[in-house]
């Protein structure tokens, strides 16, 4: 979407699987955590920003090809570290929880005295719903992020190229 990529330097998304309900009824709640790049100097106007919750709703509605009723939810707000510090470690850390992980694997398998056992339901479930799909996306400054690190890691002594 041209909209976005005006107000946007990048993203980085990544979609959670988390599984919850009942041993004998488990559901599986799909979620996304993501994290936008944008240019503080032209983003935010006077501490408001440029882009209203309610169009990043719309966008978020329109690219999921959903019907704008299912009320889905978007939370848009300042990415900061746990109590509030903006410092480049602390928004590193940040990023970092956005792409933690797919599925907790805590919701994976139970453990028992007999042993780890695995919900036939709960791997159905997961295959069904995660087949063929890309669990995490990122582009453009975090696609130039990514090429130059792997371009240094390739470079670095005692590495195989």
């Amino acid at each position: 979407m041209d909209e976005v990529r005006a107000v946007t330097l990048g993203h980085v998304c990544s979609i959670e699987a988390k599984i919850s309900g009942t041993p004998d009824t488990p559901t599986l709640h799909a979620h996304a955590h993501c994290g936008v790049m944008v240019d503080e100097r032209t983003y935010f106007h006077g501490g408001v920003y440029k882009v209203h919750q309610r169009q990043w709703v719309r966008w978020w509605n329109d690219a999921a090809r959903v019907d704008p009723s299912q009320h889905l939810i978007c939370d848009i707000k300042a990415m900061k570290g746990p109590n509030g510090e903006t410092d480049p470690q602390s928004l590193r850390r940040s990023f970092v929880e956005v792409c933690k992980y797919a599925i907790a694997p805590k919701d994976l398998y139970h453990h028992s005295d007999d042993g780890i056992s695995v919900d036939p339901r709960v791997a159905l479930a997961l295959y069904t719903a995660l087949r063929g799909k890309r669990l995490v996306t990122y582009d453009r400054c975090f696609k130039r992020a990514e090429k130059r690190l792997s371009r240094k890691a390739k470079e670095a002594p005692g590495t195989n190229t």
